[in-house]
């Protein structure tokens, strides 16, 4: 009788789930997250060089690198986790940290060594390896915990974990750029990132080990690393395609044009945000819709949020030379350029992340490594051949095909999968070519805002139509006045 109770207010949490409401709690917290470090960019800006801004974003790039390397693919194994050990999930997680802490730091100890004799690599010292080691450890601790909270649907602990990740590296990066790094202010930069990354790992882990004290598991052990391996490589492939475009640039390139072409990285992150927010709601609603094959539903949310998502994608589209312009100093304008060719890659993330579900749903981890690594190549290609040809510009042309590409192959695998409707492939070419189309008006018309803004008020009135069309508006007062 006991057991029946439980399950039954199990499914009436389920049914209470409100993906529109989580969705746009998402959104507003990640928004917020974001806006401290958009709104501080003016400082960096000033306080950095373009050289100074690159060497910090290729310390993250490698340092993404680093900790796919050494999370084994366990942030990826997560969501699958939940349903596969059920009231047993909270042991799996510490048992995982366990392993994550464990490994990492015998890993370290092993690279440190083998790098004392050789001194530096280029501007990689011991100092920065040791930074970079730290904080890649650090960096999977809290990933995992953002996924765990985000599939138990905890929303405000997960925004508080990054709204704090988030104060405490602005805060402490100004304060070292400023006043003790001034000569080197990608140091300073990049020591208040581990600052902020140490403190939130340990609390995340603290926190975990309070809810389970279990460190070690044979099970969850063998389970996580079953699922997790093949994630290595897709992950590695994932943060390759994102990060090998800066890299490349500086080694073919310069430090300043890896500064330039990464301030226009940073700012597409406001849509990332958008994208990953949509994500976070979506995916409890799409596990529990998918198991009882709702097919239908699924159809007409993905459909809905395809062009609400190309809506936002184009509203920051036409409006980003002026964001640029009052954000940054004369010598990062050259972003501009590229800023609306990296948003359009960013749609194309968007519409992969709705066929990767399904593959994580049946556990065809595999296949994800598979296509990534592909692609990744594919990005690599292309960026020796653009990069040489136009420069940093060439690597913005080349993240977006590649990132087409990935959606393709996803979609493809996701349709055999699952032979059912999945997304409008009207709404995809739709929502592509008219993205496509204004990307090429704001660039050859970026310095005259009359025509942007005319494009502006176009696009304001369609949503506004098609939200009402859609009731959208509707169905969240009915939810706050449910609350």
């Amino acid at each position: 009788m006991k057991s029946v109770k439980i399950n039954e207010i199990k499914k009436d949490n389920v049914s209470r789930y409100n993906p529109l409401s989580a969705g746009i709690a998402y959104t507003c917290g990640n928004l917020l997250v974001k806006a401290i470090p958009f709104f501080t960019l003016p400082i960096f800006t000033r306080l950095l060089s373009t050289a100074d801004f690159g060497l910090y974003n290729i310390f993250l790039a490698y340092e993404n690198i680093i900790s796919i390397l050494l999370g084994f693919g366990l942030n990826g194994t997560i969501r699958v986790a939940k349903v596969e050990f059920g009231n047993n999930f909270e042991k799996y997680v510490s048992s995982i940290y366990g392993f994550q802490i464990a490994s990492s730091l015998m890993i370290d100890f092993a690279v440190i060594c083998v790098f004392v004799p050789i001194g530096h690599i280029g501007w990689i010292n011991i100092q920065i390896l040791v930074l970079l080691l730290v904080n890649s450890l650090c960096t999977q601790l809290h990933n995992i915990a953002n996924t765990k909270y985000a599939i138990k649907g905890e929303v405000v602990r997960n925004m508080g974990v990054s709204f704090l990740y988030t104060f405490i590296n602005i805060g402490a990066s100004i304060l070292l750029c400023k006043y003790a790094f001034t000569e080197k202010g990608y140091l300073g930069r990049i020591l208040g990132t581990c600052i902020a990354a140490i403190f939130i790992a340990l609390i995340v882990v603290w926190c975990q080990f309070k809810q389970s004290r279990i460190i070690y598991n044979t099970e969850y052990w063998k389970f996580g690393l079953h699922m997790g391996a093949p994630l290595i490589l897709h992950f590695l492939s994932l943060t390759l395609l994102a990060q090998c475009d800066k890299i490349m640039i500086q080694s073919m390139a310069g430090d300043s044009e890896a500064g330039i072409y990464s301030i226009a990285v940073t700012l597409t992150g406001i849509a990332s945000v958008l994208a990953n927010s949509v994500d976070n709601a979506w995916a409890p609603w799409f596990f529990s819709k998918l198991k009882d094959r709702e097919y239908d539903d699924i159809y007409k949310q993905n459909n809905r949020m395809i062009i609400l998502f190309s809506m936002i994608i184009i509203f920051i589209m036409i409006i980003s030379p002026e964001i640029i312009r009052n954000i940054s100093t004369a010598e990062y304008w050259k972003s501009i350029e590229i800023f609306p060719i990296l948003l359009i890659s960013v749609l194309f993330d968007f519409f992969y992340l709705i066929p990767v579900n399904f593959e994580y749903y049946h556990k065809e981890t595999g296949y994800m490594a598979f296509s990534t690594i592909v692609t990744a190549v594919i990005n690599i290609i292309l960026n020796m051949l653009f990069i040489k040809t136009v420069g940093f510009i060439g690597a913005a042309y080349a993240t977006c095909i590649s990132k087409f590409i990935l959606f393709l192959m996803h979609w493809i695998k996701a349709w055999q999968l699952e032979p059912k409707k999945l997304m409008g492939i009207k709404a995809i070419i739709g929502c592509t070519v008219m993205t496509i189309s204004i990307s090429a008006i704001v660039i050859l018309f970026n310095s005259m805002i009359f025509v942007r803004a005319f494009l502006l008020f176009i696009m304001l009135f369609t949503v506004t139509i098609w939200v009402h069309k859609m009731g959208y508006i509707k169905q969240l007062r009915d939810s706050i006045k449910s609350k």
